[in-house]
């Protein structure tokens, strides 16, 4: 993909007063430059992105009030500023994510890239709070999850590797050892890779009950017919730097058909199998605020369903 200057909020390229006046001029400019170009025109380009989240977005419509016909894909940095991803204050600069997905589509409806977001280990500042590896751990599945649910079908993790400045940001050590929270994103990849073609996914006729109190789900399903069902708390796991463990809610799935197989994961912190089940129509689950999955095979197609991409 392509996307114009990162970050022009925060510098002004040399001519321009203000970054509405350079985005003002570049965005008309360069958006046709390339979809008028055989060699360039299949590539997705995307909006603008911004430091503040919150604001800018709105100030660009304001001297630009058509900005998203010049991209393809809204762009957004919604770095959480160490609160929960589902939270009031999850999308950054004190708005939900919702919201500031929502701004970064420019008055469009059109799909959100989060082409930056990260979660700090320190320093810890009331701007950006720092969590601890194990809720950074907790968090980045659910902060993809929650993404695939507004139309954010991308997340880009800022940084890979720590770069051994103050803000800590990298999933890797600066000395290159695994943090917690690389191996939940790639437990998480493991867990829901299903390459190959798109295809129409089944149903699955079940019904939660119980306490579901800021419990989420989704539902997926692979190409071998296999239906991952995703359970978790959304509910803030770090005050600060300093963990919070919140007690599990008891949660009952009932299908309405037996399945042949059930087993539990909890990816987050390894792939071992929590449980395993056979032919059940209830499974009751202690949901944690990291992701439960259970996996459900042979049963029948009924009801609704959610899909990956």
């Amino acid at each position: 993909a392509v996307e114009y200057s990162n970050e022009t909020d925060g510098w002004v390229p040399p001519g321009y007063a203000t970054f509405q006046e350079y985005l003002k001029a570049a965005m008309p400019t360069l958006y046709p430059q390339y979809k008028g170009d055989t060699q360039t025109a299949s590539i997705p380009f995307l909006g603008p992105s911004f430091a503040n989240v919150r604001d800018r977005p709105g100030q660009l419509l304001t001297a630009l009030p058509n900005a998203s016909n010049y991209m393809d894909i809204g762009n957004v940095h919604d770095y959480p500023g160490g609160q929960y991803p589902e939270g009031p204050a999850g999308g950054g600069w004190g708005i939900s994510m919702t919201e500031s997905i929502n701004r970064a589509r420019l008055g469009s409806t059109k799909a959100v890239w989060a082409t930056e977001l990260g979660y700090r280990k320190s320093p810890d500042d009331p701007g950006h709070r720092a969590v601890s590896e194990t809720a950074a751990a907790k968090y980045f599945p659910r902060v993809f999850l929650s993404h695939l649910k507004r139309s954010a079908p991308r997340v880009y993790i800022y940084q890979l590797v720590d770069n051994g400045q103050t803000d800590e940001l990298g999933i890797i050590n600066h000395d290159g050892t695994l943090r917690k929270q690389f191996t939940a994103i790639k437990n998480f990849i493991q867990t829901f890779k299903d390459a190959g073609a798109a295809f129409p996914p089944e149903k699955l006729d079940y019904t939660l009950t119980g306490d579901l109190t800021n419990v989420e789900s989704m539902l997926f399903q692979k190409r071998d017919k296999t239906f991952l069902l995703v359970l978790w708390q959304a509910v803030s796991s770090s005050n600060g730097p300093a963990d919070i463990n919140p007690v599990r809610k008891n949660v009952t799935v009932t299908l309405a058909n037996a399945a042949t197989t059930v087993r539990v994961y909890e990816p987050t912190f390894d792939l071992d199998v929590k449980n395993s089940l056979t032919d059940v129509t209830a499974i009751n689950v202690a949901v944690p605020d990291h992701i439960t999955v259970i996996e459900i095979n042979g049963h029948g197609i009924e009801g609704t369903t959610s899909e990956i991409g």
